[in-house]
């Protein structure tokens, strides 16, 4: 019991609770169980005055009534029933007060532990590199900043629970032991029992918490890809079986949540009827072989009677630390994941632009697939000049990807060496030199918000509104962007969902102009784009080059026909470079794939 307190204590302590406010937690815990035994001891006086008036109360020998009854007496209060009750009014009062005080420091401490966590999971996340993502799906990440984190954070609550529970469950004894050691005695064997039904239970509520666990991620993994592809998913005419999947998932979910619940549901129930054997037990032998006064069976019947829900209590928290344990374990094992997968690290020359070329030298590098790595580049060796065009060109697979995603150091590469004139990237400071590269891909990222917020995004300072101009017109976006009613305060809406793909892809450009790169990469910029948008891209591409150094992705071939030079990838290794023209005419391979497309 202790352990596991301990063991959850320090989890808070390391994912950012502060020691303080543990401090504060255990001085309000001991403050309110003090006033607590204050309050229900002062309870004997009145029920002995009840039973047996002034005369009876000043005849008893305990020490607490003899206490209370000698105050009075100093301050000449009168001993009467309403003076009694008042003076155990005011630590109830006082009671109810740091109950207050102890709640809203919980309330916040959950929240404030929440916030925290979830900055710390998201730190964790986008500082990782890019490799880490391939490894992970972002429902799961979702899921682990969501549901998660607000499960574990639930423990600051838990926590606080738990200990005032031990403690009034404490005090509650003492007062049951200051009435009748005998009665206290009869008491330790029921509460053997009800320990005895809860801990058979304890190890089914650790096996249904993680599996409640479980189905939430798989849950929130199947959401996010059903609805991702809902335009896949209705042109299919798959919404039946796309639901029924989900329902299974929500089946098994449910189930084990009710599992989970009627755990706690049993010991609810099973444990106070074992309470009130035990106190009925008591009392007959209180009346029967002690003769014990109705005020001290009274007061036995009272302590249990609020002993009985803060065993539930202590059950509910026992049972809810053991099954958030899960999900903790698995925040701390992705985060820890995610900070041992940053291992990308910068250097200190700054970066001041490419003024010669970009060079691979016998580069590989490989995915981890499972337990084995899947290699995506084996040995590339290849030079882009400054001002260049370069089309990167090849089958799906082939590593034209992961050969631009090694430039801006989103991957490292496993061997071989790139260098930008003659320095190692490594070298550089890898801010400076990602802000120098820019991306433009076929899936275009826009934020729901402003045009002006989109441009500018991460730009520090924002670029000017002259400047932002400038971009849209060499992305030639500019014209669209005039004729709407707000200009650049338009809201795109998610992912732009307001614009046609031509003017998210044109508005994506735009956006890597505003950086003011020195290298733009292009991967499959116009592949999803009707012929009108294309053209536009491609006009607003033409005019880029020779100011620009460009690397372009691209399976459509007509569209990099222009390229200054043209890079054949196939299996992860570079097997031919030229124009499209000395291509068509040494390369069996690119000829065979632009005659495909052509031939279609």
């Amino acid at each position: 019991m202790l352990l596991d307190l301990i063991v959850t204590i320090r989890r808070l302590l390391r994912f950012g609770l502060k020691p303080a406010s543990v401090g504060q937690l255990l001085a309000l815990t001991f403050l309110l169980a003090a006033a607590e035994g204050i309050g229900m001891g002062g309870l004997l006086p009145v029920l002995v005055y009840i039973e047996r008036g002034a005369a009876g109360l000043r005849g008893r020998v305990d020490p607490l009534t003899n206490f209370v009854v000698g105050q009075m007496d100093r301050f000449g209060i009168d001993v009467n029933l309403a003076a009694l009750l008042l003076i155990v009014l005011v630590p109830v009062l006082l009671r109810q007060i740091i109950l207050y005080a102890r709640m809203v420091l919980t309330a916040n401490q959950s929240e404030r532990f929440m916030a925290n966590l979830r900055d710390r999971v998201t730190g964790a996340a986008v500082r990782a590199d890019l490799a880490f993502f391939h490894r992970k799906n972002f429902g799961e990440l979702s899921s682990a900043v969501t549901t998660e984190a607000s499960r574990c954070a639930s423990l600051v609550t838990m926590v606080g629970d738990y200990l005032a529970a031990v403690a009034l469950i404490l005090i509650y004894l003492a007062i049951v032991l200051y009435v009748s050691v005998e009665l206290a005695a009869m008491m330790v064997p029921v509460i053997g029992v009800a320990g005895l039904v809860y801990w058979r239970q304890l190890a089914a509520s650790h096996t249904l918490g993680r599996a409640v666990t479980d189905n939430q991620y798989r849950m929130s993994i199947a959401l996010n890809e059903m609805f991702h592809g809902i335009r896949l998913i209705k042109m299919r005419g798959h919404e039946s079986d796309s639901t029924l999947s989900l329902r299974r998932i929500f089946g098994d979910l449910g189930a084990a949540t009710a599992r989970l619940q009627t755990v706690k549901a049993f010991i609810t129930v099973s444990v106070q009827p074992i309470v009130m054997i035990g106190m009925f037990g008591g009392i007959y032998w209180a009346v029967e072989w002690r003769g014990l006064g109705l005020s001290e069976i009274g007061l036995f019947i009272f302590m249990l009677t609020r002993i009985v829900p803060q065993v539930s209590t202590l059950n509910t928290c026992r049972i809810t630390i053991a099954d958030t344990g899960a999900a903790f374990d698995r925040l701390e094992r992705l985060v820890a994941e995610a900070r041992a997968s940053a291992k990308i690290r910068g250097g200190t020359r700054p970066f001041g632009g490419l003024r010669r070329e970009i060079r691979f030298i016998d580069v590989s590098f490989g995915y981890e697939s499972g337990d084995a790595a899947r290699p995506a580049l084996r040995g590339v060796t290849l030079v882009i000049r400054r001002g260049e065009t370069v089309a990167l060109v090849g089958r799906s697979g082939a590593g034209k990807s992961t050969t631009v995603d090694l430039l801006p150091r989103l991957l490292e590469p496993e061997a071989g060496r790139i260098l930008i004139d003659d320095t190692p990237i490594e070298e550089f400071e890898l801010d400076n030199l990602r802000r120098a590269i820019a991306f433009v891909t076929q899936d275009t990222i826009l934020f729901d918000d402003t045009i002006r917020a989109n441009l500018s995004f991460g730009l520090i300072p924002p670029p000017a509104e002259p400047e932002l101009w400038r971009a849209l017109d060499s992305a030639h976006a500019a014209d669209f962007v005039r004729r709407m009613e707000r200009g650049l305060d338009t809201v795109v809406g998610e992912r732009g969902v307001r614009l046609s793909g031509g003017q998210r892809q044109r508005l994506a450009l735009a956006r890597a102009l505003a950086q003011g790169p020195d290298i733009l990469v292009l991967d499959e910029p116009t592949s999803a784009l009707d012929s009108e948008s294309e053209a536009a891209v491609q006009a607003a591409l033409d005019g880029l080059r020779g100011r620009l150094t460009i690397i372009v992705i691209a399976h459509r071939l007509a569209t990099i026909r222009p390229a200054d030079r043209i890079i054949v990838i196939e299996d992860g290794r570079t097997i031919a470079e030229g124009t499209h023209d000395t291509l068509m005419q040494g390369s069996n391979a690119y000829r065979r794939m632009f005659e495909m497309q052509t031939s279609i």
